[in-house]
């Protein structure tokens, strides 16, 4: 995933042949359960970098042994992948070449690795976390692990010796015990500080050191046998690296093994999760229709949302909107509207949509209908970077240079409010003779989100290609509500004003600037409370329009629906709607409501 979206495909032939293996899991709900929560998410270590490190001769025991276990799960894997081929389902021919092939070549390759393991590691020990080479491995292993354990015997037959002249018997016998010294290793004996009157009167035993876990001592003998048993594990040690080094160096040879593997096996993973996400998003993600740069240029997203911000909303939360990028049509949007109206998360869907379409994914639309795009220039928020000398606006004016000089028709260009950093004028200059070069001499598809409303002039400049979308508000006794719905034509305002209230500004600071803006820009009688502020709809007739919808809000009040059974209270409401529909509903004011 992390290689797919930074590099999506331009080829509609390797697109749709990524789109046909999500679908093949989408339709397939058992095998996506299979692959995702019993195969892949668990039990499957990091193949590639096992392989990396196996290729660079770093690979440990423990790796080798993590190498191991998952060679032995992947027949498991390749079996879920055969029952579903075997089914003859649509995708089936396409799972076979791209997976199944490739796993079950690895897997017989793995199949040397397995011996390598089960003939030279420890395979009880290794479950448990002890990773050793077998002594049987190698002769001179055996004899050194054999020369060891005797010499352990010795120690443990020479502690039951010093036991019994202790005094020590029976149960009592376990009370001298063996112990590494800290410095040397060597093995000396222990008793606990309330058995230490046992050593007394007895020449023979040289007490070495008391401390609060009992008193170290060494008796006759025991220097020497401590002294054998240390060269024989020294030597069994060190035999031990030495053909630790060896078998990793053959474990190395797989390495270029893993790596196809795991690029298989992370192919395989992402196909899976992308099924997985796509089922389980709150509403479900659809396959989208490629089209070839040859055709009509489009890019259609009916009921478009942001997969991020629907994952945070609660349950239908999330309002869609649809987008219509069509070449010579309405290959131009200019968005306007309130601030936190959405428009830039309009926008921000759209190009995550276009995105995981070209990286082979389901779309979060109801219907798309994607033409085969070259880039996706992004001008989107705002920052500067002092390390480099820029200022918010120079960084603003570098990312779209930048856009200017790299987009083509083929192109798809997200613009968030250009202009902000400077003047009014200079700032709307600049924007207009961008938008005017995009639409007109690159004609690129493009969504253009500005607060300068006098843009929207230019789609009767340009009205094959240009059209504008705002983000509707609706506003009411002095309080504005969003509505998230990007709908057709301008807005005629930003409600900036309205959204400082809802900040809670101090009432001083509103009233100053709303009569400051009453001076500069007559807003005084265009507020237009009550209705979604339209420079391409009459004000009288959103008020009138308001004025129904209040009478239809009284007239329901009135209704007696307390108490009512749900059929009887249903046939009055609805012919109230229905004298709304018959005498209003040509309104824009009011269809926007209904609809």
């Amino acid at each position: 995933m992390r290689a797919r979206l930074p590099q999506p495909l331009r080829s509609l032939y390797d697109i749709e042949r990524r789109l046909d293996l999500v679908q093949a899991f989408v339709d397939d709900a058992l095998l996506r359960a299979q692959l995702h929560t019993a195969l892949l998410a668990r039990g499957v270590p990091d193949v590639e970098r096992l392989g990396r490190r196996f290729g660079a001769g770093k690979a440990s025991l423990a790796e080798l042994w993590r190498a191991y276990q998952f060679t032995e799960r992947l027949p498991e894997l390749i079996r879920a992948l055969d029952e579903y081929a075997a089914g003859g389902a649509a995708g089936a021919a396409l799972i076979v070449v791209c997976y199944c092939g490739p796993l079950r070549a690895a897997a017989a390759d793995f199949g040397k690795l397995q011996q390598l393991v089960r003939a030279s590691i420890e395979l009880d020990a290794a479950a448990q976390g002890e990773y050793l080479i077998q002594p049987r491995y190698d002769p001179e292993l055996a004899e050194l692990f054999a020369e060891r354990e005797a010499a352990m015997l010795a120690l443990h037959a020479h502690v039951a010796d010093v036991a019994a002249d202790l005094g020590f018997k029976g149960k009592d016998a376990d009370k001298v015990k063996l112990v590494a010294h800290a410095g040397t290793g060597l093995q000396l004996l222990r008793v606990t500080r309330k058995d230490e009157p046992a050593l007394r009167n007895r020449s023979a035993y040289t007490v070495l050191g008391t401390k609060k876990d009992g008193v170290t001592f060494a008796a006759p003998g025991t220097r020497a046998l401590a002294t054998r048993w240390d060269a024989a594990a020294k030597g069994y040690r060190e035999k031990q690296a030495a053909l630790v080094s060896k078998v990793l160096q053959v474990a190395g040879t797989f390495a270029p093994v893993m790596l196809s593997c795991a690029a298989t096996l992370a192919d395989l993973d992402v196909s899976a999760a992308l099924a997985v996400a796509a089922v389980s998003a709150p509403v479900p993600y659809v396959r989208p229709t490629m089209v070839a740069a040859s055709e009509p240029r489009r890019i259609v997203l009916r009921g478009c949302r942001h997969p991020c911000m629907e994952a945070l909303s609660t349950a239908g939360g999330f309002i869609p909107n649809d987008v219509a990028l069509e070449h010579g049509i309405s290959h131009f949007q200019i968005v306007t509207g309130p601030n936190m109206g959405g428009k830039s998360t309009y926008i921000r869907a759209a190009g995550i949509s276009v995105l995981l379409a070209h990286a082979g994914c389901f779309v979060p639309c109801d219907e798309a209908t994607i033409s085969l795009t070259d880039a996706i220039l992004a001008r989107v928020g705002a920052g500067d970077c002092q390390a480099r000398g820029l200022s918010t606006f120079m960084a603003e004016m570098l990312e779209t240079a930048t856009i200017i000089r790299c987009a083509s028709k083929h192109s798809l260009v997200l613009i968030d409010e250009l202009g902000r950093g400077t003047s009014t004028y200079d700032g709307y200059g600049l924007a207009w003779a961008i938008s005017e070069h995009l639409a007109t001499r690159v004609r690129c598809s493009a969504l253009f989100a500005t607060h300068f409303h006098e843009l929207t002039e230019l789609q009767q400049l340009h009205p094959h290609g240009v059209t504008n979308r705002h983000v509707s508000a609706h506003v009411q006794d002095g309080k504005m509500a969003m509505l998230f719905q990007v709908r057709d034509g301008p807005c005629d305002q930003s409600f900036g004003i309205h959204v400082a209230e809802l900040a809670r500004f101090p009432a001083e600071v509103v009233a100053a600037a709303k009569r400051k803006a009453a001076e500069l820009e007559d807003f005084g009688d265009g507020g237009g409370d009550g209705r979604h502020v339209r420079a391409c709809a009459p004000a009288d007739a959103a008020d009138a329009g308001e004025a129904a919808v209040h009478a239809f809000l009284a007239e329901f009040a009135k209704l007696p629906l307390e108490g009512a059974a749900p059929d009887a209270a249903a046939g009055p409401v609805r012919e109230l709607l229905a004298k709304l529909k018959a005498e209003h509903g040509s309104e824009a004011y009011v269809a926007g409501i209904l609809a």
